[in-house]
Parts: C-alpha cells; structure tokens; sequence
C-alpha cells in the first residue's frame, strides 16, 4: 500500500487495483461482527471525512467534502450564545478552509463560507472582520510553526487552563469576566436551553413517583403553602419519609409535620410537582434554593436557603 491512514472506523488508503478485494476480506476477517464497506471513489478522486483527495499528475491535492445530507446550518447569529461562541464558529470554518484545502481551492471555498455564514444571520460586515484577523494572525510564520509543532509533540493533556462554567444570561454573565480574570479563570458560558430540552429519547417516560435526582414541591389542601425539597433517591421513598415523619417525637419533627398537627392541615402528597432534575448533587441544592426562593408562601427554614447569595435575587424577580 502507497498510503494508510485511519480514523476511528474510517481509512483511505492507496493501493493496487488486483489487491484491493484481498485487503478488504482481510480487514473483514478480523471478527464476525466488523464488516467494512469500500468505496472506489470516482474519475477525480476519493472522499475521506470532510475532505477529498484528487489527483493530480502522481500528486495528491485536497479539497473540502460535503456530504450530501449537508445542510449549511451552523450556530445562528441569533441564538442566545456569547459573542465568542459565534467568533468561533468563523474562526473555525476560516482554518478548515486554509489548512484542509489547496490554495488553488481557497477563494471558491472562502466564497462558500460566507455565503453560508450570511445564511445564518451572521452580518456581512462581522464575518470580513474576524477573516481579516485570523489571515493576519496566521500569516505569521512562527504561528504555522507553533500550530505545526504541537500537533506533532504536544500533550495537549498538559496545558493547564482553569474554566469557570457559567449559565450564559446576555449581559449579565458577561459581567463575571473581571471577577474571573482577576484569579486567572477564564470564562466557559453555558448555554440554558439544548437540544436534550426539546428532543427526547424514545423511551417510556417513567412514572413521576419514580424519578430520582430530583427537585419536587409539596402544596398544602388546606392553605397556599407549599414545602420545597431535593432528594438524590426515588420520589417515592422521599415522600414516604415525609408521610411518617409524624409518628417522631414532637421535638424532631420536620416542618412539614409542625404544619400539619398545629393547623390540623392535610398536604397533597399525590400531586406533588417536579420542578427540576439534576444529577449533580451541589447542582440540585442551588437549584432547590432558588425555587424555594421564588415560592411567596414556603414552609422551608430560613436555613435552607441562607448559602444562596441576595446579590442574585433581582435576577429571579426578572
């Protein structure tokens, strides 16, 4: 073979024509269940992730490959992410142009990008602008250099960098950057809705009495209070405690207990709300302080909420 390269289950390779249906029984020999299909490619060349390989004259040129299913979405100009985030995207798709690609291909692909970049609402104006800089960042020699060397022999496991992840709100989260470079952090913006929000697995939605990891509120029959609570273990077994909590003696019982024997008030166990789910057990308390926070009426202790900082308060009123 001329050439072998492979990534995850993907290889290109060269090799003879003759030898070609040999090398691919071999590779299907391995094991019964790794079964690798073959593609000849066509009169110009071969397709090998994002790019393609032509011929040119015993040479190799590479090109930018899109698949057919490709659909030219990309991060929207619009959607709620930092400007950085959209910054990337640009500066992403820029050195896939320059660094996957022949020279002789940049100005055709450079004129895809954009048009594709204005598709997404990106501004004309914006996208000439982050181009500019990144040419000019990399027209340096001693950039080539460096990207070239650490691809080589870097570790990239080894750079140290501290990320301080936070809930992206526009212009607000932007406000912690100070804070932050001041003890070296660097900023990494969550997005607060995903994919996983609105696009759910096909499985059987499980019965709400069985959810763990889990944020619930229990409301009173008889008044308009309310309990917040935080359990890691079934719904069910978590309400149970609360249900028996009564039969302790006087000077233990839970809140919940108090408010049920000195009013003589029934709670609403079957209908017991969830109002979050997280695995993340220091994820969950700051969820459950903030929703107790956000209840007019609540039977919780001042106690449950005293690590909640009053500083972000006028957020939750917004």
């Amino acid at each position: 073979m001329s050439f072998y390269y492979r990534y995850v289950d993907d290889i290109v390779l060269a090799a003879p024509k003759d030898e070609i249906n040999n090398i691919l029984d071999s590779f299907n020999a391995y094991h019964e269940r790794i079964k690798f299909t073959i593609d000849h490619g066509d009169e110009l060349g071969v397709t090998f992730l994002d790019v393609k390989l032509l011929y040119d004259g015993g040479g190799i040129m590479f090109d930018l490959y899109k698949k057919p299913t490709h659909s030219g979405r990309f991060l929207s100009f619009f959607s709620n992410h930092p400007m950085t985030h959209k910054k990337g995207v640009v500066i992403g798709l820029v050195d896939k142009v320059l660094f996957l690609s022949h020279p002789k291909f940049h100005h055709a692909n450079m004129e895809s990008l954009i048009n594709s970049l204005l598709r997404n609402g990106y501004p004309l104006q914006l996208v000439f602008k982050i181009i500019k800089n990144r040419i000019k960042s990399l027209s340096n020699k001693d950039n080539f250099e460096t990207i070239s060397y650490c691809d080589q022999n870097c570790d990239l496991n080894i750079i140290e960098t501290k990320h301080f992840p936070i809930p992206y709100i526009k212009g607000a989260s932007e406000k912690f950057n100070l804070a932050l470079n001041k003890y070296k952090f660097q900023p990494a913006y969550k997005p607060m809705n995903n994919l996983h929000k609105y696009i759910k697995t096909g499985k059987d939605k499980a019965k709400k009495e069985e959810l763990s990891n889990v944020v619930y509120k229990i409301d009173c029959k008889n008044c308009n209070y309310s309990y917040v609570g935080q359990t890691k273990r079934k719904l069910k077994t978590r309400l149970k405690e609360h249900i028996n909590d009564i039969k302790k003696p006087i000077d233990s019982l839970s809140v919940i207990s108090n408010h049920r024997m000195d009013n003589e008030h029934v709670m609403d166990w079957d209908n017991t709300r969830i109002l979050d789910s997280e695995r993340a057990y220091y994820k969950r308390l700051i969820s459950e302080m903030i929703h107790i926070k956000t209840q007019r009426n609540v039977l919780n202790k001042q106690s449950d909420t005293e690590r909640f900082p009053d500083v972000y308060l006028p957020l939750l009123e917004q």
